[in-house]
């Protein structure tokens, strides 16, 4: 039963939210939490305590882990009541371990197929999704200027 004081929406009630990733030299990182005791990786961060051996406060630490793995799973949503359907939504096993659920932007997932995350910028905002690596490579060649595979000019 709902407390009778309690007369704020939960939008007003919900913390402000972290954000989960971050970009490093070009790479998209997640923002994860190591536990030093057992040394299990999460993500998303985890506040109240280590997922594998219940250590929580200094025992967990703040990481960031490459946003690149391999498709463990997918589903296509048909139905969504604020997103055009269809579209994919996938578990991705990292390298540093945990499985991020994520948007998959691939014409057609494959399990095991490797995967890396880009950072979508569309007028919800920024969202996370994760693009074959192929793909990606294909994407970048198209648009590179002159010579395909480089990674950046060099003023001189």
């Amino acid at each position: 039963m709902a407390d009778s004081s309690d007369t704020g929406t939960a939008d007003e009630r919900a913390p402000t939210p972290r954000p989960l990733w971050t970009v490093v030299d070009g790479s998209v990182r997640l923002l994860s939490t190591r536990c030093l005791r057992c040394g299990t990786v999460a993500f998303p961060p985890q506040r109240y305590g280590c997922p594998s051996c219940g250590a929580d406060g200094d025992a967990l630490v703040e990481s960031l882990i490459p946003a690149a793995g391999t498709l463990h799973t997918f589903t296509t949503v048909h139905l969504d009541p604020k997103h055009e359907t269809p579209f994919q939504v996938g578990e991705v096993a990292t390298s540093a371990d945990p499985l991020v659920r994520c948007r998959l932007r691939i014409d057609r997932p494959r399990i095991g197929q490797q995967l890396l995350a880009r950072i979508r910028v569309g007028d919800d905002g920024e969202t996370l999704e994760f693009v074959a690596v192929e793909e990606e490579a294909d994407r970048d060649a198209a648009d590179a200027p002159e010579i395909a595979g480089t990674e950046e000019a060099v003023d001189g």
